[in-house]
């Protein structure tokens, strides 16, 4: 049985970047498996989720401990966050 590739994760401005320039299918064609976070694909209002999910990109929910890290970092140094979870 071959090998599943290995994950490879992606933020939100790799997305928009490839999607900008029509070059997200042929990003998808490489033997990656693209994964990013709920969050960073809710990040952008193009390419929306289901464009997102429809072109091969895995989304994936972003952990409890991330976003509790990410809460953690925003008191410390006084920065806003957005990021909408039920937890």
């Amino acid at each position: 049985m071959p090998e599943k590739p290995p994950d490879h994760y992606i933020d939100s401005t790799i997305l928009l970047d490839f999607h900008l320039v029509n070059s997200l299918s042929s990003f998808l064609k490489l033997p990656l498996r693209i994964v990013t976070v709920d969050i960073m694909a809710a990040d952008l209002e193009v390419p929306t989720q289901p464009e997102i999910k429809s072109a091969g990109v895995f989304v994936k929910e972003t952990p409890v401990f991330v976003l509790e890290k990410m809460g953690e970092t925003a008191v410390k140094y006084g920065i806003t966050i957005y990021a909408s979870v039920d937890v």
